[in-house]
């Protein structure tokens, strides 16, 4: 993958490469070809938000309902000891959900930036420009997210305090089945 290519992105950047060789086609098909990479990573953004907000409502419920069953008393079919290592488990595997998290974070703020740098250049919005080149603030105004404790507190750090949460409790849960 080219350096700067963002994986997902080839059929993206074919769109805008299109042309006649003519010069005003070119145009025109470079302006349309811009308006649906716009639009494609319109649907992008969309489709990122939705698998974290799936996520952020499964995680839990899934933990909940395991962390319940294996904090029961131990039987023979499931002895302490396996059920804190299914809960050590568990952790792993929220740990691994988490990380991937993170990276789906990650992939939406680049669609935003690509998206606001689009508005900026494509569609001649009027948009601040900070030092890196890449626009800070949108047409329909600053959104920012409500204070908690002082400071905003917004969807990444809801996720990042959830996960954590889980994966200590999954940690809890492994002693707890040891020591009981």
């Amino acid at each position: 993958m080219a350096a700067g290519q963002h994986e997902g992105a080839p059929h993206v950047v074919a769109a805008v490469s299109q042309g006649d060789g003519t010069g005003t086609g070119d145009r025109a098909q470079q302006a349309t070809g811009l308006t649906d990479v716009y639009r494609e990573v319109c649907a992008h953004i969309r489709a990122t938000d939705d698998t974290s907000l799936k996520l952020l409502a499964a995680v839990p419920l899934a933990t909940g309902i395991g962390i319940t069953i294996l904090v029961r008393t131990s039987t023979q079919d499931l002895p302490g000891v396996a059920r804190s290592v299914l809960s050590l488990f568990a952790a792993v595997i929220t740990f691994a959900i988490y990380r991937w998290e993170r990276k789906n974070i990650a992939t939406c703020g680049h669609f935003r930036e690509w998206a606001a740098v689009l508005e900026r250049d494509h569609f001649k919005l009027p948009l601040p420009i900070v030092e890196t080149g890449a626009p800070r603030t949108h047409p329909h105004g600053g959104v920012s997210a409500p204070a908690f404790f002082g400071r905003s507190w917004g969807k990444t750090q809801a996720e990042i305090l959830l996960y954590w949460a889980v994966i200590v409790s999954w940690l809890a849960t492994s002693v707890y089945t040891l020591l009981r």
